[in-house]
C-alpha cells in the first residue's frame, strides 16, 4: 500500500495500520501475517528498532520462549507501548487492539525462535560417544521393534527400519539430531501409525526405507519452515515450539499413510 493512500486512510478513520488490520481480521494467520508484513514495511525507527530488538532475542539469541517468560513479556508491552506513542493511540480506548497486537508478537517472533531451535538441532552432529545420543537411537529401535532385541550396537538389523547400513549414525549428517528426534517423537507418540507405516515400507514391491524417508520429510520440511511456508500453520498458536514442527510432520505421515 503506498504512503499516501495510508496517509488518506489514516485521516478519515483515525486509525493507523496496525489498527485497521488487527480490527479487520480475526485471530489467527492471516492478521498475523499482515502485522508482520507492515512491520517489516515501516520506515518508523522506533517500530525498526523494536524488530531488531525482538528478532535479536528471538532468531540469533534464542531467548524468546516459554522459559524465559518474564523478559519476553516484558520486551512485548515495552513494544506495545512504544507503537502507541508512536502513532498516538489512547491505550486505554483501544484495548482490543492491544491484545491482539500482543497476540501477533507472540507469534511471529516465536517462530522466529522456532528456527533458531530447529537450527541448533540440525547443527548438533549425531556422536556415538555421547551416551545421550544413543540413548535416543536405542528408543528409536525399542519404539518401532518391541519384540525384537538388537543383537549388536552396530547391524544388519537397522536396514530392517530403513536405515543404509550397519550404523545409522552416518544417516543424520545432514539433518543431525533434528533427523533422530523426529523419529523418535513419531515413534514413541504415534506408536501405533509408526508401525504400521514401518510394516507397510517392507512392501515387497511397494516398499520404501522408513529410517531415511523420516529424514528427508524433516528435510522438506526444515526447508518449509525457513521459506516461511509454515506460517499459515504456526501463526495459529502462541510460541512455535520443537514439539509442534514435530507433531505437524507426524501428522502428515500418517495422513499420507507414507513416510
Amino acid at each position: 500500500m503506498n504512503g499516501r493512500k495510508i496517509s488518506f486512510l489514516r485521516r478519515t478513520t483515525g486509525l493507523c495500520e496496525l489498527q485497521r488490520i488487527c480490527y479487520r481480521h480475526d485471530k489467527g494467520a492471516k492478521r498475523t501475517l499482515s502485522v508482520e508484513n507492515s512491520i517489516n514495511l515501516s520506515r518508523s525507527k522506533v517500530i525498526f528498532k523494536i524488530r531488531e530488538k525482538l528478532s535479536s532475542l528471538s532468531r540469533t539469541e534464542g531467548r524468546f520462549n516459554s522459559a524465559n517468560k518474564q523478559e519476553v513479556a516484558k520486551l512485548v508491552e515495552f513494544a506495545i507501548e512504544g507503537i502507541c506513542v508512536e502513532k498516538t493511540i489512547k491505550a486505554s480506548v483501544h484495548q482490543e487492539f492491544l491484545v491482539a497486537l500482543r497476540i501477533c508478537f507472540l507469534q511471529i517472533y516465536g517462530y522466529q525462535q522456532l528456527i533458531y531451535d530447529v537450527n541448533a538441532l540440525k547443527g548438533e552432529l549425531y556422536d556415538a560417544s555421547d551416551d545421550t545420543h544413543e540413548a535416543l537411537l536405542m528408543s528409536l529401535w525399542d519404539n518401532l521393534m518391541p519384540d525384537v532385541s538388537l543383537t549388536s550396537r552396530v547391524s544388519k538389523q537397522w536396514t530392517e527400519i530403513g536405515f543404509q547400513g550397519e550404523d545409522p549414525k552416518s544417516d543424520f549428517r545432514g539433518m543431525g539430531l533434528l533427523g533422530l528426534k523426529n523419529l523418535v517423537y513419531f515413534s514413541q507418540h504415534f506408536a501405533s501409525a509408526a508401525r504400521h507405516i514401518l510394516l507397510h515400507s517392507n512392501h515387497p514391491t511397494q516398499g520404501y526405507p522408513f529410517a531415511i524417508t523420516g529424514i528427508n520429510i524433516t528435510f522438506i520440511a526444515y526447508n518449509l519452515l525457513m521459506s516461511g511456508q509454515l506460517k499459515t500453520h504456526f501463526f495459529n498458536t502462541y510460541f512455535s515450539t520443537v514439539i509442534y514442527f514435530y507433531t505437524l510432520i507426524a501428522f502428515g505421515s500418517i495422513r499420507n499413510r507414507k513416510m
